[in-house]
């Protein structure tokens, strides 16, 4: 039975993919460069591409590849700024405000939900 992965590579899907990219280090580079560069389309999928990932601007590449080397953080945001300028301008996707994460836990597990989307059972623990 094909899924929505066996799809992607076979380069099956068109029209819009709904997708979620949770930045757990809290840094532009993790969604620009590893969701968004040129050279994640094509090397994905080991170099025959995904459906999912069709996008590629030489411009945005430029920017996100300055910004990856940039160590003035004013300099750093500005370039990451202008390459999410040019995503928006050219479309490469419709992005959503917020995904809000909902987790239903029972009362006898003591956890807290982290700010960065993971969810690690090394952090949970049982209620005495």
């Amino acid at each position: 039975m094909p899924t929505q992965t066996s799809d992607d590579l076979a380069m099956k899907l068109d029209g819009l993919v709904f997708a979620s990219w949770g930045n757990w280090i809290f840094d532009a580079d993790n969604q620009l460069y590893t969701r968004w560069h040129s050279s994640a389309r094509d090397s994905a999928n080991g170099g025959k591409l995904l459906s999912s990932l069709p996008y590629g601007n030489p411009d945005f590449d430029k920017m996100v590849e300055a910004a990856r080397v940039e160590l003035d953080e004013k300099k750093r945001l500005d370039l990451y700024k202008q390459a999410q300028q040019i995503l928006f301008d050219d479309g490469a996707a419709l992005f959503q405000w917020t995904l809000t994460d909902i987790y239903g836990v029972d009362n006898w597990v003591n956890w807290e939900p982290r700010k960065d989307e993971m969810i690690w059972a090394h952090e949970m623990d049982w209620n005495a």
